[in-house]
């Protein structure tokens, strides 16, 4: 029987795939579904000029960020121009309205409400109209106001001329960094930066912490501003390195603290030279607060490179207050932050986070957020913001930044970055991120927010490398910057015949030729991945080869006397007298004397005694950083990946001769020939490229069930290599039940051996070094071994029984809050203070089965 019964639908199902089926992709008019897909899926010529339109656009109103009030509504199978703006006390309400009576559903449905409860702040609009946004115009035009919404548009007319006429007086600029999509602003060369500053920044009501004096030094700074108007369109299409103009470190160092600069320079230039020797001069020369000093780095390393140099001018005669210039990493920075709002803007609508449920991205998206709500509060005591390294900021991290720097320019902050362009090698992370940002994006978007508020400078002479060295790594870098592919494949070939040192250097017979490169200083071995660099690693500790592994930085590196010295300790403070005794038994390198005053310092106090819980609590959610508060080992002989190895020099640098064979005979991509200008950029005197390529042959493969990826060699059908990321793969409260003492015979470079434990269906593997046992791991490493071998529960003892070639890179103390200690009762049975020892583990993963 047939049916005379029709069903339609507004739903249209995905027809094979999304990336093919145009007439799915069609239909979708929703903009955060259209801004999802654009970035993250290439969809080649997939969207119409309409939806194009769309996905640039962002439905904020340019005088109240927060609110999207402007956007298109569909009425008659027509699109308009619409203002569902609540704000009836703005003075540009009614133009904006065109004297549309504001009606209380409106106020209902409109009114904005705290950003924090969903993506745009405005919940409301969405999800009753289709928010396409409405560009901005110059509000002093009222013909052009008027125009915006008596403009109609129909689905079949031409968007491109219509577009492109009421885009003519618009601009993109950064949008609010928690929202990281572009918003627009006037582009007329009439308006002023502190009009144009006025109309941009967030209606809110002052806080009383913006007073008068802060105003003041924030006009009489802007004053002094360059070239201070809107930045034009040009700046969005044009070379931007054409407004960069070469400068001498002086002209940076010795400039008054109001003074911005966006510098961009090659290896060897004296970046950090002029960084640490800027904070000497203000700090020294023109008396600047150096406690109101930020200066963000990417590794602790650095940050323990900067704080060593700064303690040098201390006795060399500089102002002892250079050791107060608060030095961090990225991950210390958003940790701070958010503390910073845990305590001071609860009453402000913040909402308390713990800090155990951070990961370090999760912490810089948290901190971007408290910058754009609570930045003027935050950055009105700050006397100046340095950054390092900014080329390769992207993803989360470019946008905290971006909202940094905003923040800094509109109170009257000065701010110096520095990055080379020529080194941006992080683009790799874009895959992974739900609001992708590349490096050239983050240093076009960072350009703007400076232009005009700055000066852009280039550092050109390089002071690492001399001689043939020199010239030849200029010659590619030359080949980089005018983006001739031709041109950079040929000097590949050419570097690649120079530093050929496959008779000079065989693998064979490695360690003698590093003793030979040791004589010259220290060596680092560059790979291109992280298999291959743990595989060599596995392979020198088998010949006790001592060296330093330099893959990956745990944020938890902290140093193992606090353990030593806290770990055990039942009263509530503590004196000198007792902190020296501990610490003189924990066989630290340092001297308690000097340990004791910096955390006196870096407490702000005076007292005799320091609280233990208060200190512990400061140090966990990083309210306060140093680098006597971490453990870094350094040895003479480094293994290290090529972006680890960034912002690093060596006297001589070892690379893996494959990598730049590929170069050469193959077609890669820019940021491959960027990865490799890094590599060669590192030696300050020798440079090698020999074959230490290992020889087992690893895949990165990715565990669909799981979301991860780990590096993967097979053996006769059998997985015989699973890569190990102590990072997500510990389970570091588990070192909290073991005694310490236990940690006393452990070395850097010695074994451990992961052993399966099966009961019942459940399985884990217990971490066990000369036969005793210290903890577990977590349950990624078990799951993705399960997922990519297709292990099910009831085949358990197919699983590996022993994974070795896995070796402690450091043994570090664990430090957790109060609040952390509460949820986790557990933790605080074993370790009433919350402090405990923990070994962090590195290695590849050689996987051994039962034999039957």
């Amino acid at each position: 029987m047939k049916s005379n019964i029709s069903f339609n639908s507004n739903i249209y199902p995905v027809v094979d795939n999304l990336t093919t089926d145009r007439q799915f992709l069609s239909k979708i008019i929703d903009y955060n579904r259209l801004k999802a897909l654009s970035t993250r899926v290439y969809i080649a010529n997939a969207w119409s000029e309409h939806q194009e339109r769309i996905i640039k656009e962002l439905p904020y109103c340019e005088l109240n960020p927060n609110d999207p009030c402007w956007g298109m509504t569909q009425e008659n199978g027509e699109y308009i121009w619409e203002c569902k703006c609540t704000k009836s006390d703005c003075k540009y309400f009614e133009r904006c309205r065109k004297g549309k009576e504001l009606t209380e559903e409106e106020i209902e449905l409109f009114s904005p409400v705290n950003p924090a409860c969903d993506e745009f702040g405005y919940e409301s609009f969405i999800q009753n109209y289709h928010a396409y946004p409405v560009l901005s115009a110059n509000l002093e035009d009222e013909e052009e106001i008027s125009n915006i919404e008596t403009r109609i548009i129909s689905p079949s007319a031409d968007f491109k001329a219509v577009f492109s006429a009421l885009a003519k007086d618009s601009v993109k600029t950064p949008s609010p960094v928690d929202n990281p999509i572009e918003k627009d602003i006037p582009a007329s060369e009439d308006v002023s930066f502190d009009d144009y500053q006025e109309q941009t920044k967030p209606q809110e009501k002052p806080t009383g912490s913006q007073n008068k004096e802060n105003n003041t030094r924030k006009e009489a700074i802007q004053q002094k501003l360059p070239n201070a108007t809107v930045p034009s369109s040009e700046l969005f299409t044009k070379n931007i390195f054409s407004e960069f103009k070469s400068a001498e470190q002086e002209e940076i160092i010795c400039s008054d603290s109001s003074k911005s600069f966006f510098v961009d320079a090659g290896p060897g230039t004296g970046k950090t030279y002029t960084l640490i020797n800027k904070l000497n001069y203000m700090v020294t020369n023109l008396g600047v607060n150096p406690e109101g000093i930020l200066v963000l780095c990417f590794t602790n390393a650095a940050v323990n490179e900067i704080k060593r140099r700064l303690k040098k001018f201390i006795a060399d005669g500089g102002d002892r207050g250079l050791a107060n210039v608060d030095i961090r990493t990225f991950h210390s920075f958003s940790w701070w932050l958010i503390n910073q709002a845990n305590e001071l803007f609860t009453e402000e609508g913040w909402r308390k986070i713990s800090f155990g449920d951070l990961s370090y991205d999760s912490s810089l998206i948290e901190a971007t957020g408290i910058m754009r709500r609570f930045g003027d509060t935050i950055v009105e005591s700050w006397e100046y913001f340095i950054v390092d390294e900014v080329q390769d900021l992207t993803n989360s991290l470019g946008y905290f930044v971006l909202q940094i720097v905003k923040s800094c320019i509109n109170n009257g902050c000065g701010v110096t970055v520095f990055g080379d362009a020529c080194q941006a090698i992080y683009d790799y992370t874009l895959d992974n991120d739900p609001n992708p940002l590349s490096s050239e994006q983050f240093y076009r978007k960072l350009f703007v927010e400076m232009y005009g508020k700055s000066d852009c400078l280039m550092l050109t002479e390089n002071h690492r490398q001399n001689g043939s060295l020199l010239n030849n790594t200029n010659d590619f870098r030359k080949a980089i910057l005018s983006n001739d592919f031709a041109k950079m494949k040929k000097e590949v070939g050419t570097l690649n015949s120079l530093y050929d040192s496959t008779e000079r250097l065989p693998s064979a017979s490695i360690q003698q030729n590093i003793d030979t490169c040791l004589k010259n200083g220290n060596v680092c071995l560059l790979f291109r991945n992280n298999a291959t660099t743990l595989k060599m690693s596995s392979d020198f500790r088998k010949l006790n080869i001592d060296h330093t592994l330099n893959i990956v930085e745990t944020n938890k590196n902290y140093a193992r006397w606090i353990s030593d010295v806290l770990g055990k300790y039942d009263m509530k403070t503590i004196d000198y007298s007792t902190f020296e005794s501990r610490f003189n038994d924990s066989n630290s390198d340092l001297n308690a004397r000097d340990v004791w005053n910096r955390l006196l310092a870096l407490l702000h106090t005076r007292d005799e005694v320091i609280d233990v819980r208060s200190l512990l609590d400061a140090i966990s959610v990083s309210k306060i950083d140093d680098p006597y508060l971490r453990d870094n080992h350094e040895s003479s002989v480094i293994v290290s990946n090529i972006h680890r190895s960034k912002g690093r020099e060596f006297d001589s640098v070892i690379l893996e001769k494959s990598f730049v064979d590929g170069l050469e005979s193959g077609n890669v991509g820019l940021g491959e020939y960027k990865t490799f200008y890094v590599s060669i950029t590192r030696a300050r005197s020798n440079l090698y490229f020999s074959p230490l390529k290992c020889k087992t042959y690893f895949q990165k493969r990715e565990i669909f069930a799981t979301g991860r990826t780990r590096w993967v060699a097979t053996s006769k059908k059998k997985v015989s290599y699973f890569e190990f990321n102590s990072e997500k793969d510990l389970d570091i409260n588990s070192f909290a039940r073991i005694d310490e003492d236990r940690f006393d015979g452990i070395k850097i470079g010695d074994e451990i051996i992961l052993k399966r434990e099966i009961s019942g269906n459940r399985i884990n593997y217990s971490i066990v070094h000369d036969d005793m046992t210290f903890g577990f791991i977590g349950n990624s490493y078990i799951e993705d071994i399960k997922a990519y071998m297709q292990i099910d529960n009831n085949n358990l003892i197919s699983m590996p029984s022993e994974i070795g070639d896995l070796y402690v890179s450091g043994v570090y103390s664990m430090v957790v809050d109060a609040d952390y200690l509460k949820a986790n009762p557990e933790v605080a049975k074993h370790c009433k203070n919350g402090v405990w020892k923990w070994i962090d583990i590195v290695g590849i993963g050689h996987l051994t089965y039962d034999v039957y």
